[in-house]
C-alpha cells in the first residue's frame, strides 16, 4: 500500500504513545496509525499487547507485533510487516506531503519502535 500523508499526528503520555499519518486531517481515506503501551499490564504482556500496534486504513487491517522495521528515508516512511496484513500486504510506503509535526513524529516513532525505527 502506498499513499501521501498531508497530516501527521502524535500523542503521548506516560502510559501510551500514538503516531499517525493520513492523507487528510478531516476527510481521511488512507492512514496508518501506530500505538504502543509504555506501561503494559500483565494481561497485555500475556496477550502480546506490549508490542507496537498498527492499523492501516481500517480496524480490520490491524495487528500487534507484526512490524519488523520502520524506516524514514527523506520524505518516505516505509513500514515492513511480518506477517503481512490481509488486504495490505507486507509493506506500507507513505510519502510525506508535509513537514508539519515531523520532529514530533520522529520522536514518537522512536519511542514506539526503539531500534526497529531508523532514519537514513
Amino acid at each position: 500500500m502506498n499513499f501521501t500523508a498531508h497530516f501527521l499526528f502524535t500523542e503521548s503520555d506516560p502510559t501510551l504513545a500514538k503516531a499517525g499519518l493520513a492523507d487528510d486531517q478531516f476527510e481521511t481515506q488512507e492512514y496508518v496509525l501506530f500505538q504502543r503501551s509504555l506501561k503494559p499490564s500483565e494481561q497485555d504482556l500475556r496477550l502480546g499487547h506490549d508490542q507496537p500496534h498498527v492499523e492501516v486504513s481500517d480496524q480490520s487491517a490491524s495487528a500487534y507485533g507484526s512490524i519488523s522495521a520502520v524506516q524514514l528515508s527523506g520524505q518516505q516512511l516505509k513500514v515492513e510487516l511480518d506477517p503481512p496484513l490481509e488486504g495490505v500486504g507486507s509493506s506500507v510506503i507513505v510519502t510525506l506531503g508535509t513537514e508539519d509535526g515531523l520532529p514530533e513524529l520522529i520522536d514518537t516513532l522512536t519511542l514506539i519502535f526503539g531500534p526497529r525505527f531508523s532514519r537514513v
